[in-house]
């Protein structure tokens, strides 16, 4: 009798890691915008019930849309990006047709998640629409703190999330993080490579 295997779901997410060039208050800190949305991949273990991100900061991005008729071109994955983020921060991104990315991989028996993200330099951010949306640069300190105070939200009492999607070490950290180490602003740069090494350091070697 042959088994029937359970379906395991798949999805790709893509990320901008936008940093600020323009000399000023912003130069060299990352664009992060606040979630509004409530819906997310994860259930929680003890209820099994959808866990909420709504408040809590992260990169501007998304799944990668699928299209009406379910055909794709090479370029789909940049143009896909390109229009999350001008949905969710407001701001007009130009990427080139196959841009370079950074990918974190999230899996278990019933979940695969991949998770990517390109850094785009921005010498001068311009928000085409703030109505609505909530957006804050940060520097590597202030992304590290931000991770401290995570706390996703409470849907039942109608709280917002706080701080950086998942906190410290998780996906959307190393994301922030590996944006920052490119950062021109040194320092800053500087200290965000000091903290991925050190997070790669404890990560799983599954296939070592």
């Amino acid at each position: 009798m042959q088994e029937t295997q359970e379906k395991v779901s798949s999805n790709d997410g893509v990320y901008a890691g936008i940093i600020c060039t323009e000399e000023g208050e912003n130069f060299g800190k990352l664009l992060l915008y606040r979630r509004t949305v409530s819906t997310s991949i994860l259930t929680a273990t003890e209820t099994g019930e959808q866990v909420s991100f709504r408040g809590n900061y992260e990169l501007p991005g998304k799944a990668v849309r699928k299209t009406v008729d379910g055909k794709y071109g090479y370029n789909h994955v940049s143009l896909s990006l390109a229009a999350s983020v001008l949905e969710r921060a407001g701001i007009r991104i130009h990427l080139p047709p196959m841009p370079a990315f950074y990918p974190v991989y999230f899996g278990n028996e019933k979940t695969q998640d991949l998770a990517m993200m390109t850094i785009y330099s921005e010498p001068h951010p311009v928000f085409e629409s703030t109505a609505g949306r909530e957006v804050q640069w940060v520097n590597t300190a202030e992304l590290r703190e931000l991770a401290r105070i995570f706390k996703p939200a409470d849907e039942k009492k109608g709280i917002s999330g706080e701080g950086l999607l998942s906190g410290i070490g998780k996906r959307m950290y190393c994301m922030g993080m590996m944006a920052l180490a490119q950062s021109p602003d040194e320092e800053s740069a500087l200290e965000a490579i000091k903290e991925l090494e050190s997070i790669w350091a404890d990560w799983p070697a599954a296939f070592q």
